[in-house]
């Protein structure tokens, strides 16, 4: 849910008269039917999805790095890494600081499980699969730790709140223009890219969880695509609040799904567990 509000929200950007549930609704039924024409259309738009989104990051982490080594769109003065611990150190706030922002930070995270779910269609699980699990870690050091570095020291902490995305900040610094169209397009597909994710797991869980005798046996059926269509139905189905609560509150909503999700990781957990 949180991902059509983020997509109703991005497309506000380009068309602030359209009300915030219609893209919603159209990001869902895109999404759904993506899924429901075979594993291999998921694989194809994640794919896409993904290369947009790594393209962007690595350009950013590249354009910032010269900004603080050799001052590049900075008068050839080097903005240095010195932001990292001026303004008040490294803990400003205290640890409360930090445990607070552990809320949004489990969020973020979520989706790596994803890696387990895909077993199932891999084409060399034993081989393919421990290596995509082993490659987490570089991704997390790189796009999620690599990112924030080169913001953090770009920016100092107490602006990051007033000057909007860093990254259209970062971009715009060197002076790249419709750098907040580019950006609010890659984080578009962000967010389609992990409604995609999410309808195709709860169909995969929802179908494994019935094969075992722990769910509707009416979600353990593949159509003839080979595809769980009643768990990818049910999730489309159940998303759908998400779409009445973007026509309800939509200055709201966002707040209000990720404001739960504290609940989410000990939903997988369960799901994992029934699974073996």
């Amino acid at each position: 849910m949180a991902e059509i509000t983020a997509v109703g929200v991005y497309v506000h950007y380009w068309l602030p008269g359209l009300p915030q549930w219609i893209p919603a609704l159209i990001a869902l039924v895109i999404m759904t039917v993506v899924n429901f024409i075979a594993v291999s259309a998921y694989g194809e738009f994640e794919f896409w999805f993904a290369l947009i989104k790594v393209v962007t990051i690595i350009c950013m982490i590249i354009v910032g790095g010269a900004m603080i080594i050799f001052g590049f769109a900075n008068g050839g003065i080097p903005i240095g890494i010195s932001n990292l611990w001026t303004n008040g150190g490294f803990f400003p706030k205290g640890a409360s600081g930090i445990v607070l922002s552990f809320v949004m930070v489990m969020f973020a995270y979520l989706g790596i499980e994803l890696v387990g779910v895909t077993a199932g269609e891999a084409q060399n699980p034993e081989t393919t699969i421990p290596a995509a699990i082993d490659k987490i870690f570089w991704r997390v050091l790189i796009f999620y730790v690599g990112a924030l570095f080169v913001i953090m020291s770009i920016f100092p902490w107490n602006q990051l709140g007033t000057i909007g995305s860093p990254f259209v900040a970062t971009f715009s610094k060197v002076g790249i223009g419709y750098a907040a169209g580019i950006i609010n397009f890659v984080v578009l597909t962000a967010a389609l890219s992990s409604c995609n994710s999410g309808i195709f797991s709860t169909g995969r869980m929802l179908y494994t969880l019935a094969l075992q005798g722990k769910a509707p046996a009416a979600f353990g059926k593949l159509n003839r695509r080979h595809v769980p269509a009643n768990g990818l139905l049910a999730s489309a189905v159940l998303l759908l609040v998400g779409v009445i609560l973007n026509y309800l509150v939509p200055g709201k909503v966002f707040t209000y799904v990720t404001s739960v999700q504290l609940l989410v990781p000990y939903g997988y957990g369960q799901l994992s567990w029934w699974s073996k």
